[in-house]
């Protein structure tokens, strides 16, 4: 075919300006084409309903649809060009002309069954007595589809019953914006449970209809009941979609230069930057800061607006690029450096971080359980780190870590202050000085502590209250040498679930005025009725790190001072003379000066009862009520093997503390009781001495037999005078306190637990002919027979109390 030449000037014009056109037409749709629906704007307004004129759907009664309707221009939704849409009567639309699978069921989710859809007003809706209209009107490049759903039935499961009420939707071209329009009334006496909002294909974005409506794309409202959906009643609701970038961006700007320690990352964040449709970032680096630019490697957020670092170990230089797709236009931000920070041993916190001097955490345990903690050291500064142990886990670590620094040279000593407290006898947490001559690769123990009374990390004694905010007073300065070399040094922690510890003002310095003497004190039994304490010195303390040649132990008891005891050499030296129960506080005081002290925990002992063990046994008569308390007893030597002979269903548990007695064998019945005593006591009866240990009888737990409580204990058992039996007074598992031991030998009534006397009798073959009577030292007749309980030719004991 001959091309020839058009030569029209309005033709040409006008196709100039149609291809112009054409191009501002794509580089709209390519903008919105990245818009999803979670990104509308959402607005409300008014507008009076009126029922539209125009095409009459299919989509008819209940449940009823239509699909793959022309819309009659392009209409770009979620980022997407759409030409064909599918009506419901269940008031949505879902574009693209698809089949509308359970469309009853409403539902704006991510991953909603009908998206992408759009829904005025969504839910099991009927279309009998109504209907439903389409059209699309006006000229291009501003066309608009309307949909009316004129007269519906709203809920109800789909019921043709209740108020009809109305809802107009609008889709524009160009602009791509939508509009819904709702009937005045509207609601219903209906149950309603409706959705009204966008879906696309990842996104939504849901309204909450109210006097003000909401719009969110986090949280879908598919529950919008008769009473909330009366909030539309003459309203329209507008979304419109972002606008695409336009011309060259703002490249914002970035904070330089910025500092970081070794090894460290850094977040680099950019200000004022151009942001919408077309927008896209590149962080990128430079060797220079001039030239050779390229997009960073590694670290993360390298398309966003904040970027964060790979390890920084040398000075790097970034930029960040910000390009709008539509020209494509590019801007870039100023050039921020980043450069290292040396960092150092000194930290006082001041920066109220944990990492201001580059110091850094790790460890097993919780990242939160090793913080910054507002108190200071001696009170003065602002503020400290906390080993939070009352937190951790048992045997997690929270281990803090100096930057590696120029090697240290001649003495050096590594000082701070610390304030800790021990939590229980078992909950002792450690604290494990290191250094390191390799920049960390190695360790060696510097000094090992914990927070345990007495020890490097403990100013504050024991208690099971939590150390969060110690006093000034119950701070104390800590130095420990460093070798020659050290470049690094750190605080290994070790939790067992107990206390915490605090540390502030790390230095390095050198030699301390003084350092407090080492010792320890234990206690040592001296029974019965006492203790002695050992008091082991190990070291003397120091002067200007020169060691001392002396120091003195002060002592008090139960608050009271006792006379200072001077000590030439080290070892133990013995405290003597204590009482049971007696409270005992050592202090070894350096001679040199006597403000670098140790004052040790407290020290204590209360000797066990003399019947604690077998062979200690106490004897007790028949008919007789004994009393004691099993407190500081202890298990030594007790029964390993029980027998129940009472019925009880509880086993004899040999973990008690518990004390002994022994009775000499009654011809009958015999009982030991322990009603009346004051915790949950365990009885054991056995013969053959203290080493065969023989059990004829137990009870754990007597139930209706004692009336005091049903967990205390009588075992009963048929007794041979030819017996001795060894009687074991426990508890059950750990329990021990007071008890009261009746010790019933015959028919003994334990109502008479004094001058009591046993009677026994061997009856005939007439017993009624058997009378007595008992008489005091003056002959008077103090008690007289009465019947004889007896049967004939049998053995009988009768017990009876004096006057």
């Amino acid at each position: 075919m001959m091309k020839t030449r058009n030569t029209n000037t309005l033709q040409r014009r006008t196709s100039r300006w149609l291809a112009t056109g054409l191009t501002t037409v794509a580089i709209a749709l390519s903008g919105a084409m990245s818009a999803q629906v979670n990104t509308y704007t959402f607005a409300e307004s008014t507008e009076t309903y009126a029922q539209i004129t125009g095409t009459t759907s299919t989509a008819i009664g209940d449940d009823g649809t239509q699909t793959a309707i022309p819309i009659g221009f392009t209409f770009v939704f979620d980022g997407v060009a759409r030409t064909t849409f599918s009506i419901t009567t269940n008031g949505m639309i879902r574009m693209d002309g698809g089949a509308i699978s359970s469309g009853w069921t409403n539902s704006l989710a991510v991953a909603s069954s009908n998206r992408p859809l759009i829904a005025p007003f969504w839910d099991d809706n009927n279309m009998t007595g109504g209907e439903i209209r389409y059209s699309t009107t006006g000229t291009a490049p501003n066309r608009v589809l309307t949909v009316n759903w004129h007269n519906s039935k709203i809920g109800g499961f789909g019921s043709t019953a209740g108020a009809a009420v109305s809802s107009i939707l609008r889709l524009y071209e160009t602009t791509n914006v939508i509009e819904m329009v709702y009937s005045n009334p509207y609601t219903t006496t209906n149950s309603v449970s409706a959705s009204v909002g966008l879906n696309g294909a990842s996104t939504f974005l849901s309204v909450t209809p109210a006097a003000t409506s909401t719009a969110s794309g986090v949280t879908a409202n598919n529950s919008i009941n008769a009473s909330v959906m009366a909030n539309l009643a003459g309203k329209k609701l507008t979304f419109t979609p972002p606008m695409p970038c336009m011309g060259v961006p703002n490249a914002g700007s970035i904070t330089s230069p910025v500092a970081v320690c070794s090894g460290n990352t850094v977040v680099l964040s950019a200000t004022g930057l151009s942001s919408g449709i077309g927008i896209t970032y590149a962080w990128e680096e430079s060797p220079d800061g001039v030239g050779s630019w390229a997009p960073v490697v590694g670290g993360s957020g390298a398309a966003t607006a904040s970027y964060t670092t790979t390890a920084i170990t040398m000075t790097r230089y970034f930029r960040i690029v910000t390009t709008c797709s539509t020209g494509p236009d590019v801007n870039n931000s100023n050039v921020v450096t980043v450069n290292l920070t040396t960092g150092g041993i000194a930290e006082d916190f001041s920066s109220g971080t944990i990492v201001g001097n580059c110091w850094s955490q790790s460890g097993t345990g919780s990242a939160v359980n090793l913080r910054y903690n507002a108190a200071s050291g001696f009170g003065v500064g602002t503020g400290s780190i906390i080993w939070d142990f009352f937190t951790q886990s048992a045997n997690a670590t929270l281990i803090y870590t100096s930057p590696v620094v120029t090697p240290i040279v001649g003495v050096q000593y590594l000082q701070f202050d610390v304030a800790g407290r021990q939590y229980s006898v078992s909950a002792i947490d450690s604290i494990y000085i290191e250094e390191s001559n390799d920049g960390g690769t190695n360790w060696t123990l510097v000094a090992s502590g914990s927070n345990e009374t007495g020890s490097v990390f403990n100013t504050v004694g024991l208690a099971t209250t939590e150390l969060n905010t110690p006093l000034a007073g119950e701070w104390a300065s800590r130095s420990f040498l460093l070798t020659p070399g050290t470049d690094r040094v750190r605080f290994r922690g070790v939790s067992k679930f107990g206390n915490n510890v605090l540390i502030d003002n790390i230095a390095l310095g050198g030699p301390p005025a003084c350092s407090a003497p080492v010792a320890t004190s234990d206690p040592v039994p001296n029974c019965p009725g006492g203790f002695d304490v050992d008091v082991n010195i190990t070291a003397f303390g120091e002067i200007l790190a020169v060691p001392e040649t002396s120091a003195t132990i002060e002592y008090t008891v139960n608050g009271n001072p006792q006379t200072p005891v001077a000590v030439g050499s080290t070892g133990i030296t013995t405290l003597t003379g204590f009482s049971d129960g007696d409270l005992v506080v050592v202090t070894v005081t350096n001679d040199g000066d006597n403000s670098c002290n140790l004052t040790l925990a407290s020290d204590t002992y209360t000797c066990p009862p003399v019947n604690d063990l077998c062979a200690g046994a106490i004897m007790v008569e028949c008919n007789s009520v004994t009393t004691g308390n099993t407190t500081n007893a202890t298990q030594t030597g007790a029964p390993t093997a029980g027998c129940d002979n009472t019925g009880d269903p509880y086993v004899y548990f040999a973990t008690g503390r518990g004390v002994w007695y022994t009775v000499q064998g009654f011809d009958g019945q015999m009982t030991a009781s322990l009603c009346g005593s004051s915790f949950d006591t365990q009885i054991w009866i056995g013969t053959d001495g203290c080493g065969v240990q023989n059990c004829v009888a137990g009870n754990d737990d007597a139930f209706a037999l004692c009336a005091s409580s049903g967990s205390r204990s009588i075992a009963t058992w048929t007794g041979s005078s030819a017996e001795t039996y060894y009687i074991y007074v426990t508890g059950w598992a750990a329990n021990f306190g007071a008890y009261t031991l009746t010790m019933t030998c015959g028919d003994f009534n334990p109502a008479c637990t004094e001058n009591g006397l046993n009677l026994e009798f061997q009856n005939d073959a007439n017993p009624g002919g058997v009378t007595w009577e008992i008489e005091d030292e003056t002959g008077s007749v103090v008690v007289v027979s009465g019947t004889n309980a007896f049967p004939a030719n049998s053995i009988g004991t009768q017990a009876i109390c004096l006057p």
